[in-house]
């Protein structure tokens, strides 16, 4: 076959021109004799260079455009790189922003790039008048080739199809009405709808989806509104609650997202949040007084966003307006007793309000919904903002409203123990872990005295992690098994934590080393057990999964620490792949995030990788971090590394395994100087190395002999034969 055919990119090389060009110009038929095999494009030998091609001096009616024939396999597309080279060749100048136009408005379809080559050396720019004849032209097309071929079905199918960024398999059946010959034949019709296998999902292409929104105005208003219910309808059983949101206030169906918000927690996830803020802001004006919960979710959404101002400003205005709401008066005492709910939350969560602003709030806030649980989650403190003071400034507010019983009609010890839980749970970030053990215990006594067992092992979990900060493992034992014995069974959470720090990722329990779960909400349990699934894949180096759940997360995360955890993860993430310069992005993040509220410690339980991150930024610079907070972080995650390898060899030792990993020629060289007495300092001028490479191997030698300084490394080696 060789003697007889050109490839593509043979002839491309042949002519001299792009090969993107000769799979156009095959496509569109200016080649005679071609022959498809598979997504190759085969040309006779003696095929002659086309005339009908792309040269910059032709002179045809922009009008004569080639395109005849349905468009290429995705694999065919242009890319807005290989379009750069293009516009290169035929000496057509174009920014950066003007080809990433093109690119989305045709999605890199050859004809219709064809067409705008052409067309640009006639007209001033892309945009304007070669944009719209390119749509003219593309869309005449589709009409004569595609759309008046089609049944009136499929015409109708394809429309309600492009009314949705959706096409996962079972919506598209479900949207066909079940109706398999139905959606054989719109897959036949036309080449721009198809089935990607390697996503599962159907896919329709830009051009197409434009042509298709030219003339919604077939369908009527019932098959929209249908259509946007469906989607709505799946996208909440798929978990993408912010669209299904979107979906129910496209279809005028305001009762249904209304109704859906019903099992949500009081704070939203972020993209849930904005969904809801901008679709009942745009809803009819009179919704409020007809649908149930309408004001007081509208304050809710804005609550969640970190809008306090707002939130009180929509409080107030809808309680003044519900009174003068025409209609039955359960439904207004109702609305206004929910409504006051969410503005009981908005004054609870709005730290920036003045002293007398909460103290008015308290004296004359809402005093029917006093027995609401605290929202206990992964985290105690639920503030979001990051700006100096936030994290205790909630942290007082939640001491005066739990001190207000006599205001909010809060019974003694409603919620036993929270503030002592959310003032440790600050100095735990904090790494100021003898305020933080301090307030752990008054919140664990609080707590067992009033049978609140979530608020006990909260407590206990914490402190499990102080004990292993300070490499104590009897401490850290006795702590797993107390949480333990609050429920007698065994924790699967706790000694996930526990057996991921020991790195020993055999012992944590299967179901949490599976695929994450889709990220709804922090306060939600199983992101809980996401945050644990997280430490796994980071330990077993299944990055590019746990990227994806970082980079969904940090998308919807709302609380502070939330997102402090998952920035500093993701740094370590992008280090340990190699990529420094995303990880000090991730790392400036992560900082920004934190310092102001001096939150420390998920950058310090990062250990080794954290030292190594911060030291290499440290040697560099452009990325913004302050060289102080570089080197106190690093100096504080060695620290916690040390103490980890403690931790390992003793819970080695007491399974019955050994550790004693051999030292290297220069380890041993090194802790013979140690052995004489010498300094770090000495030793580098004795042996001709730099100061820093001193430290790196005394490091070295502590984690392979499991001692936490230089005095245990003298000791250790000694007890273990290594003699000077």
């Amino acid at each position: 076959m060789k003697e007889h055919w050109l490839t593509a990119k043979e002839a491309a090389a042949q002519w001299g021109i792009q090969v993107r060009q000769v799979q156009s110009l095959c496509a569109v038929g200016k080649i005679t004799g071609v022959m498809r095999l598979g997504k190759q494009w085969l040309i006779p030998l003696d095929a002659p260079k086309p005339q009908d091609g792309r040269s910059r001096g032709e002179t045809a009616a922009a009008g004569a455009l080639p395109l005849a024939a349905p468009p290429l396999p995705a694999a065919s597309l242009y890319t807005e790189n290989e379009l750069f080279n293009y516009f290169e060749q035929e000496k057509l100048a174009a920014t950066p922003q003007t080809l990433r136009d093109i690119i989305h408005d045709t999605g890199g379809w050859p004809p219709a790039v064809d067409f705008i080559v052409r067309a640009l050396p006639r007209a001033p720019g892309y945009k304007g008048y070669v944009r719209n004849a390119m749509f003219n032209h593309v869309f005449a097309l589709f009409e004569r080739e595609t759309w008046c071929q089609a049944t009136v079905d499929v015409q109708r199918f394809w429309l309600r199809l492009s009314l949705t960024g959706h096409l996962a398999g079972s919506l598209v059946f479900e949207l066909a009405k079940e109706n398999e010959p139905l959606l054989a034949d719109a897959l036949a019709s036309c080449e721009q709808f198809y089935f990607d296998s390697l996503s599962g999902a159907y896919q329709m292409r830009p051009l197409f989806r434009a042509f298709l929104h030219s003339r919604q105005d077939v369908l009527t208003k019932g098959e929209k509104t249908g259509t946007y219910g469906t989607v709505a309808a799946w996208c909440m059983r798929h978990e993408y609650y912010a669209d299904a949101v979107c979906y129910h206030a496209k279809a005028n169906d305001y009762a249904a997202l209304l109704h859906m918000l019903a099992d949500f927690p009081t704070i939203l996830a972020a993209d849930v949040a904005r969904a809801v803020y901008k679709n009942l802001a745009a809803a009819p004006l009179d919704s409020f007084s007809k649908l149930k919960h309408f004001a007081g979710r509208h304050v809710q959404a804005a609550i969640s966003l970190g809008r306090f101002d707002e939130a009180t400003r929509l409080f107030k205005t809808y309680e003044k307006m519900l009174p003068e709401v025409p209609g039955e008066e359960e439904f207004r005492r109702e609305e206004l007793s929910f409504l006051q709910q969410m503005g009981m939350v908005a004054g609870f969560l709005c730290q920036c309000f003045e002293s007398e602003e909460r103290e008015a709030f308290f004296q004359n806030g809402p005093k029917a919904h006093s027995s609401i649980p605290y929202p206990l989650g992964v985290w105690v403190s639920m503030v979001g903002s990051s700006q100096a003071g936030s994290a205790r400034a909630y942290c007082a507010l939640l001491t005066d409203l739990v001190g207000q019983p006599s205001s909010l009609s809060f019974p003694l010890g409603h919620w036993p123990g929270i503030p002592e839980l959310c003032l440790g749970e600050l100095h735990f970030y904090q790494a100021d872990f003898a305020k933080a053990e301090l307030f752990f215990a008054h919140a664990l006594e609080a707590a067992k005295k009033h049978g609140q067992t979530a608020t006990a092992e909260k407590a206990l979990f914490y402190t499990l992690r102080i004990t292993a900060a300070r490499g104590n493992p009897a401490a850290a034992a006795q702590t797993l098994a107390d949480i333990e014995g609050m429920t007698g069974e065994e924790n699967d959470l706790a000694r996930a934590w526990y057996y991921a720090y020991l790195r020993e990722p055999a012992l944590i329990p299967a179901w949490l080393k599976s695929a994450f779960v889709a990220f709804r909400h922090a306060n939600f349990h199983e992101n809980h057990e996401n945050q644990l699934r997280a430490r796994c894949h980071y330990l077993e180096k299944k990055y590019l999964p746990l990227l994806s759940y970082i980079n969904e997360a940090l998308e919807r995360e709302t609380l502070l620490y939330g997102r402090v955890e998952m920035l500093a993860l993701k740094a370590g993430v992008h280090m340990q792949m190699g990529e420094k310069d995303k990880a000090f992005h991730a790392l400036r993040q992560a900082y920004e995030n934190a310092w102001q509220n001096e939150i420390t410690l998920p950058f310090i339980e990062l250990g080794k990788d954290m030292r190594t991150l911060a030291a290499h930024a440290l040697a560099q610079n452009g990325h913004d971090i302050p060289p102080a907070w570089l080197a106190d972080v690093k100096r504080r995650a060695s620290s916690y590394a040390k103490k980890q390898s403690y931790m390992i060899a003793a819970h080695k030792k007491a399974r019955g395994e050994g550790d004693h990993k051999e030292l290297s020629f220069r380890e041993r060289e090194v802790l013979a100087d140690l052995q004489r007495g010498l300094s770090r300092a000495e030793i580098a001028a004795t042996q001709n190395l730099a100061i820093g490479t001193v430290n790196t191997v005394i490091n070295n030698i502590c984690a392979k002999l499991s001692a936490h300084n230089v005095i245990e490394v003298v000791r250790i080696a000694y007890e273990r034969g290594y003699r000077v």
